[in-house]
């Protein structure tokens, strides 16, 4: 069965749909092609077919040629004889550099005999071959192979000969695989390059419809072809992939001959080698983190992408910083957030430290660039909260997300002691309150989980979403005082994450735990003591005059 090449451009407004049987591995494939998008298929002959009659694969091509391919098959479409024959054959491990052995092996050989499929005229046309150079060989077995016609032996090089005379050159040579790929069948995807960062960026990348590297910018959100992840030049989000649109054919490395004979594959060139981005170690990407404004104001250390060194500025006002990890202060803790991409720098995995990265002449600071994790592009903070107890308390669920991700998936499992805090399950709106727009259909539940209460909820959408913070708030009643913690559920995979639309899990990210505290005021009360104000008002009476031999004098207090 012959294995076929071509192209395939959907001239219509609407995807299109192909359906064939794939060279690499046998399986049959059902490929949807875009509007105006153009894609190479590799087909076993017979086996495709078009969602369209007037829309047909052009440029068909036959590669490898069959016939030149030794088979076992008793299916043989040109009759041709697979004989054992003493003759001085090529050992069959699919190789372009024939080897040529004097040895009587009963192997499967491709002898070119006079048989009523093959004429005794039949000559081996140098286009059905990856560049055979026909030469007149003398025969240097013991025993001539039996032929009725001058044998011609092809000798399979890379290399121009200027005389016909056998060459055999030392070349590296592809391994010829059952798909017909001679070299790598390497598979594409198409990958978005999103608008953002602080302005256009140019992203490089091995487009797989040219089979080039090409360089693109951002100006506008483009969807691209290629083998890996486009890089960005400068500042600017990460590429996502999405669904594969190719397939090319790719050596393992550049030839070390010094030409190569167009008729190997049509556009086979050094180039193929696709070396993505400028840097030859992984991208460290930085971020903008504004560090809030703290009274008491306190130090806090972070690594410069500006200066590339490690440097400490003051909380004593608000400030942001462009750094690749998010700025903690000497205890370890932190309140910096991120925000947009502000850089892309390019830096050895391992740099020889020196006393420029040390941010204090004490021994416990001497930070390295590799010891800082990439920092997280989502970060999710239960917020603290206090209350009385009898009191319900809405504790808020607060999301901090970077530019260049979206989720269109989400789950949440929190963890609380349901002896000092209890939920109300009866609906939504008692369990939850201030849900955002964005997360309607969102399912949420308090229950208990192999013995411990949680409150838990999942949300998902086709449609991916961009959002920063509070995505709602969880109610709870407090039933004694004191603080109770409330903490993610990360030990159990899956129970806190998120996911793209394509299913696959965003990370890094990072959970933030948060408490439900008792507040001071609870306790306290207001002593009243009424105020009596005794007025002595003294009233004179004097005695009648037959008492007054007395001379007393009646006080009368009202």
């Amino acid at each position: 069965m012959k294995c076929l090449k071509g192209f395939y451009l959907n001239e219509t407004l609407n995807d299109s749909v192909v359906n064939y049987r794939r060279c690499s591995d046998g399986l049959n494939i059902t490929q949807v092609i875009n509007p105006n998008e153009k894609v190479t298929i590799w087909f076993f002959e017979g086996s495709l077919t078009t969602a369209f009659e007037d829309q047909i694969v052009s440029e068909v091509v036959e590669f490898p040629q069959t016939s030149l391919t030794p088979s076992t098959s008793s299916n043989n479409p040109e009759g041709e004889t697979l004989t054992p024959t003493p003759t001085q054959t090529i050992t069959p491990y699919f190789s372009l550099s024939p080897t040529p052995t004097q040895t009587l092996t009963p192997t499967l050989t491709k002898t070119p005999t006079t048989t009523p499929s093959i004429p005794p005229t039949r000559t081996i046309s140098p286009t059905i071959t990856k560049t055979p150079t026909v030469t007149k060989t003398e025969n240097s077995t013991p025993e001539p192979t039996p032929t009725k016609t001058q044998t011609q032996t092809p000798t399979l090089t890379r290399t121009l000969t200027p005389t016909r005379t056998p060459t055999r050159t030392k070349t590296q040579t592809p391994t010829i695989t059952s798909g017909g790929c001679p070299y790598i069948l390497t598979i594409c995807y198409n990958w978005t390059i999103p608008v953002g960062g602080l302005g256009v960026t140019n992203y490089s990348y091995f487009n797989c419809i040219t089979e080039q590297n090409t360089v693109i910018d951002n100006s506008v959100q483009r969807i691209v072809c290629s083998t890996a992840r486009p890089q960005p030049q400068g500042p600017g989000p990460i590429a996502i992939q999405g669904s594969q649109c190719d397939t090319v054919c790719l050596p393992p490395s550049p030839s070390n001959t010094p030409t190569i004979t167009p008729t190997i594959t049509p556009t086979i060139t050094s180039s193929l080698t696709p070396t993505l981005g400028l840097c030859e170690f992984p991208y460290t990407y930085c971020f903008n983190w504004t560090i809030p404004q703290e009274t008491p104001s306190t130090q806090y250390d972070y690594f410069n992408c500006i200066t590339q060194v490690y440097t400490s500025v003051s909380s004593d006002i608000q400030r942001t910083v462009c750094s690749s990890n998010q700025p903690k202060r000497r205890d370890g803790t932190s309140s910096a957030f991120s925000g947009s991409a502000c850089l892309t720098l390019c830096i050895s995995p391992s740099p020889t430290p020196t006393s420029t990265l040390t941010v204090t002449p004490t021994k416990t600071l001497t930070p390295s660039v590799t010891s800082s994790p990439p920092p997280p592009v989502i970060v999710t903070t239960i917020i603290n909260v206090s209350g009385c107890t009898g009191d319900i308390v809405e504790v808020p669920i607060h999301i901090t997300m970077n530019p260049s991700v979206s989720i269109s998936s989400l789950s949440y499992a929190i963890t609380y002691d349901n002896s000092v805090l209890s939920g109300n399950n009866t609906n939504q709106s008692t369990r939850i309150s201030g849900l955002a727009t964005e997360f309607s259909t969102i399912i949420t539940n308090f229950s208990t989980f192999n013995g411990i209460p949680q409150f838990r909820a999942t949300w998902f959408d086709l449609t991916p979403v961009l959002f920063n913070g509070v995505i709602f708030n969880v109610k709870f009643k407090i039933l004694t005082s004191g603080s109770h913690l409330l903490t993610w559920d990360i030990i159990n995979i899956g129970n806190c994450e998120y996911t793209d639309e394509i299913g696959t899990t965003i990370e890094p990210v990072e959970w933030t735990n948060g408490s439900v505290l008792e507040n001071p005021n609870c306790n306290s009360f207001i002593e009243i003591v009424p105020s009596v104000s005794v007025t002595q008002t003294p009233t004179i009476t004097p005695t009648p005059p037959n008492n007054f031999s007395h001379n007393t004098i009646f006080l009368t207090f009202n």
